[in-house]
């Protein structure tokens, strides 16, 4: 079974190569379910695909906006191959890399709150910044201030 960041590569790239520009990725992600206003769109197909699919993967919409690709690219062996391997790995209860679940232990360790959904696994960007949040905090506790 892939990764998930191989899985996330794999349908980011056979989506921006079937939606290059900004307009039609837009359409596709609204058609999907996805609300637009919370995606920061680029003019790069690739840039823009990766938005997309975390806003859709923050709102359990992934297997909506492949279905909206899929509907439009029925014989596009490498999408409906993306649609099978994300399949896949939700069915297998989308299992995190070594890394990730290294991230999740310390960030539950640190009590940083997960995402809203409670399955999209801590970045290590996120992991830093409520560390240093976390760590601020103690250091203005300990000094006594407000």
């Amino acid at each position: 079974m892939m990764q998930r960041y191989e899985l996330f590569r794999q349908m980011r790239d056979v989506l921006a190569s079937l939606y290059l520009d900004k307009d039609r990725a837009e359409t596709v992600a609204k058609d999907a379910g996805l609300d637009p206003r919370w995606i920061a769109f680029s003019p790069r197909a690739v840039d823009n695909w990766r938005a997309i699919l975390d806003e859709a993967e923050r709102n359990d919409r992934v297997w909506a906006l492949l279905d909206v690709a899929v509907n439009q690219y029925a014989k596009k062996q490498e999408l409906l191959d993306a649609r099978a391997a994300y399949l896949g790995w939700v069915a297998a209860g989308r299992p995190l890399t070594e890394r990730e679940r290294q991230l999740q232990v310390l960030a539950n360790t640190y009590h940083l709150a997960p995402p809203e959904d409670g399955f999209a696994p801590v970045t290590p960007v996120a992991l830093a910044v409520g560390l240093g949040q976390c760590l601020a905090e103690r250091h203005t506790a300990a000094r006594g201030e407000t």
